[in-house]
């Protein structure tokens, strides 16, 4: 059986390691927390040049958002860490195309939702009217059902 040591989660590594994990956490704090006021700096110097919030999404938002991962690959090559380089630049590259791609679909949805809504009021009317329904009847029935589904796929 093999000795336990006394030293534990006490020794001189745990402790080194303990204030490395804390040390991380805090400069990845501060960098969330510098990042957001450079973008709150650069909106705030858009917006008063008048430049439009289109662009200002595109450009200002784009870079400041993306400030942190291109300081901390910078610096990680500067250092010949290029492993943490790479795979720092790799994955922000994918999660950036991810959220491309999410909001790609939500758009692609929305836009579906935004025809099969046009269409189920144009049939909707249509039905009430060859039955000879008020159309209200026919909203509080056939369409209130169908419009409630999603809710009770949830």
């Amino acid at each position: 059986m093999a000795a336990i040591s006394r030293k534990g989660i006490f020794s001189s590594q745990a402790n080194g390691n303990l204030l490395k994990i804390i040390a991380l956490i805090a400069s990845l704090g501060v960098l969330v927390f510098l990042g957001e006021k450079l973008v709150n700096a650069a909106l705030r110097i858009a917006r008063a040049f008048g430049v439009s919030p289109a662009v200002i999404g595109i450009t200002v938002l784009a870079y400041g958002t993306s400030l942190p991962e291109f300081t901390v690959s910078s610096i990680a090559a500067v250092k010949q860490y290029s492993g943490l380089s790479v795979s720092n630049s790799k994955i922000e590259s994918d999660r950036n195309l991810s959220k491309i791609k999410e909001a790609a679909v939500v758009a692609v949805l929305l836009a579906g939702v935004l025809i099969s809504g046009n269409f189920t009021v144009d049939y909707a009317v249509k039905l009430a009217r060859s039955a000879g329904v008020a159309d209200w009847l026919i909203g509080a029935t056939i369409v209130a059902a169908g419009t409630s589904l999603p809710e009770t796929v949830v």
